[in-house]
Order: C-alpha cells, then structure tokens, then sequence
C-alpha cells in the first residue's frame, strides 16, 4: 500500500502488530476452551435422553444414593432401611413427569424423579435433601421405601433373604 497520492509515495507495512495477534489468539482460545468446557459438561452431565450410556447412568445413580445416603444422616433422617440396599441396586433418572413427582419400575430397580428434584431442573443429580420441599421429601422417602422393599424381594426370590425380613416374617 502506499500513502499520498503524488509521485513521492512510501511504502507501508500491512502486517497486524503484535498485541493485535495478541488480541486475535485470547479471543481465539476463549472461544476454544467455551466449546471444550461445554462439551465437557455435555458429557459429563449426559444431557442425552435417559442419562446417556450405561457406564454413565450406574456411575450417576451410585453418586445420587451416596448423596442420599450422606445428607439424610447429616439431617438425622432415617438410613437404617437404606444401609441394606446397595447403591448400585437402583437406577436413578429424571424425566418431566406430569402425574408424579417419582415413580418407582419395580424388578427394573428404576427409580424416575421428576426433572424438577434435580439440581438447576437439568436432570444430572438430585437437588440437595436441604432444599427438598417436605412433599418432595415424602415422596422421595416413599419412592426409596418401594426400592428397600424390591431389594428385599430380590434377596428372596434369589433364596437370598434379609435377616430383618426373616425375622419380621417368624414374629
């Protein structure tokens, strides 16, 4: 390129400065690392339809029954009738649910919660028990009653049977 418009002409440099490539890189890199940490988030919170594969549905249900576990004993909560069941023992889900707040599929050892129980309504975890309204609560602890009775059952169709149930039966 050249300045002026006469016969003297100087030749000018085109190339961008450094702190323009400076700008151009940080902006680059931000909209590279938004992408990879939305993708991350993506699978990380399996926002597919049922909680994404397998691996990812047993390792999320195992996470929200050990926070279940962890939060009601800090709340003072009966756990005794959950200590039994092991936490791989019920798959947890969230769906928009429109008659129920949960449902329980029994001998599937499924357990549905509606979307709104999850934390932000995204349906990755469970909210935390403290910020559970006491309905929400019932119907949890009624919903977890269902899986503690399914185990029970499972335990004795497979002439596994619990101590507890053995003995309520002989009383």
């Amino acid at each position: 390129m050249q300045i002026g418009g006469g016969t003297g002409t100087t030749p000018v440099d085109q190339s961008p400065s450094l702190s323009e490539h400076l700008v151009f890189l940080f902006s680059f890199m931000t909209r590279v690392s938004s992408l990879i940490c939305a993708a991350a988030f993506v699978i990380g919170v399996g926002w597919a339809p049922n909680g994404g594969n397998a691996a990812d549905s047993s390792a999320r249900s195992n996470h929200i029954w050990q926070q279940i576990m962890a939060e009601a004993e800090i709340l003072g909560l009966p756990t005794q009738f959950l200590k039994v069941v092991p936490p791989d023992f019920v798959k947890f889900e969230f769906d928009d649910l429109h008659a129920f707040a949960a449902e329980y599929h029994l001998h599937e050892h499924r357990m549905v919660l509606n979307r709104v129980l999850s934390f932000n309504a995204a349906g990755g975890t469970l909210r935390p028990l403290t910020r559970l309204t006491q309905g929400e609560m019932e119907t949890l602890y009624h919903e977890l009653f269902h899986a503690y009775m399914d185990y029970l059952s499972t335990m004795r169709a497979e002439n596994r049977p619990d101590p507890l149930l053995a003995f309520a039966r002989r009383q």
